[in-house]
């Protein structure tokens, strides 16, 4: 939900971009990269829980090897090390107080 949030407020703001000059246009960008971070961080959360979930419905017998397991297990410790990069990374962003300046400068 917060990822289309973040879409609208983008292309709400890029049909103001050619009446408000460069300040929105760095604004819109900043946003985008915002949206990528939120991206990256959901993907990777779906992939833990598609991997958890192929790991929850396999049984010994439906197993092709121990290998399977290793793959599973390292998919969802790499999932889980980029969800928390993409959030340590999105949470800085978010808190820096440019974007919203740029943006209240730009539309005032």
């Amino acid at each position: 939900a917060f990822r289309k949030d973040l879409k609208k407020a983008r292309y709400a703001l890029e049909l103001l971009k050619p009446f408000h000059g460069k300040a929105l246009k760095k604004g819109i960008k900043e946003l985008r990269a915002l949206q990528d971070l939120a991206g990256r961080h959901h993907d990777a959360a779906v992939a833990q829980a598609m991997a958890r979930e192929r790991a929850a419905k396999a049984t010994p017998e439906s197993a092709a090897s121990a290998v399977m397991w290793l793959a599973i297990g390292a998919t969802v410790e790499l999932d889980q090390q980029e969800e928390e990069a993409a959030r340590v990374e999105f949470c800085g962003k978010i808190r820096q107080k440019r974007l919203k300046k740029r943006l209240k400068r730009a539309l005032t």
